[in-house]
């Protein structure tokens, strides 16, 4: 299986669709750093870590149906 692991290829495996696309919002679904980065941001700017978490989760599904 191909390893991604820059932001182009992801938004590349995304457009394209199929099995790709699937395994490329998992990655950012998976990816700690990132939701680390959204939970700080959050709570950087009067918000709570489980608003960070749910904004994260429901962006990362968003990705899913669109």
């Amino acid at each position: 299986m191909k390893s991604i692991t820059t932001d182009s290829s992801l938004l590349e495996d995304i457009k394209n669709g199929g099995m790709k696309r699937q395994q490329a919002i998992a990655t950012i679904y998976q990816d700690k750093q990132l939701k680390n980065q959204v939970v700080g941001f959050v709570k950087n700017n009067s918000g709570s870590s489980d608003e960070g978490i749910d904004i994260f989760t429901k962006e990362s599904l968003h990705w899913t149906t669109t």
